[in-house]
């Protein structure tokens, strides 16, 4: 059975109580990972192979999810991650390619680890720097049901054209961004208040969190369905019935 949307919100990156971030080089802080805004990143001073390792303090935490945001890498660039109990010995999890995919993730059995490192290696890239904006690191909530099939995508563009007196016309161009609209059915009591609702209290139209939401989708499919972004208003439920309940239309903005 395909795997339902997966919400990805409770980032240890921030959330966990001792966290230290180490880069192999950095031109811009590596911190800057723990920042909300993919546009301030972290940037190498080389593109051969470069890594940042997470050390989360303790290994207390389920982990099932790395996504990767915010990146400059090739079509040919790749991304590995690893895990460690101590930060000597590491286990690969898995090698993705790049390709045209602006997020890139990796679902996984569960697994407690205290150290993470994620490893970018694009050789040919002629920025002659890697970048990436966010990583999160952590688990997800997954719904027993597939959204419904009425979602939609849509591109964006708040560009403001104005004409002068002359005729000529004048752009405040303005990044466009992937706009979602999806709704969540037949969840149980528990999904719908206390999964559902925790999320949305938690993180509201304010906190930024990633979403796949065809985590078996292919590359494609996924370059516009996996988003970092946030909740365009506040998502509830509608017609709540006997054990069964549907979220009300969700919108979720693509940050940029």
């Amino acid at each position: 059975m395909p795997a339902a949307a997966r919400f990805m919100w409770r980032n240890l990156i921030n959330e966990a109580s001792t966290v230290t971030l180490a880069a192999t080089s950095a031109t811009v802080p590596v911190t800057n990972l723990a920042h909300p805004a993919l546009q301030k990143a972290w940037r190498t001073s080389g593109v051969a192979s470069e890594s940042v390792t997470i050390d989360l303090g303790t290994p207390s935490e389920s982990i099932r999810a790395v996504c990767v945001a915010g990146h400059n890498l090739t079509t040919g660039g790749t991304i590995e991650v690893f895990h460690s109990t101590d930060n000597v010995a590491f286990t690969t999890v898995g090698i993705k390619t790049a390709g045209s995919a602006k997020i890139v993730t990796f679902f996984f059995s569960s697994l407690f680890q205290q150290y993470w490192r994620v490893t970018l290696k694009d050789p040919t890239n002629s920025d002659n720097y890697l970048k990436v904006g966010r990583i999160f690191l952590g688990d997800y909530w997954e719904p027993t049901a597939q959204i419904m099939r009425n979602w939609s995508v849509e591109i964006v563009d708040d560009t403001e054209i104005e004409k002068s007196i002359g005729g000529q016309k004048w752009r405040n161009i303005i990044d466009s961004f992937v706009r979602v609209s999806f709704r969540l059915p037949h969840l149980s009591k528990s999904e719908a208040v206390k999964d559902w609702f925790d999320i949305v209290r938690r993180m509201g139209t304010k906190e930024n969190l990633f979403v796949s939401l065809f985590p078996d989708g292919n590359s494609t499919v996924k370059s516009v369905t996996d988003l970092y972004g946030s909740f365009i208003g506040a998502p509830g439920m509608t017609n709540p019935a006997i054990a069964v309940y549907d979220t009300n239309e969700v919108l979720f903005e693509q940050s940029v």
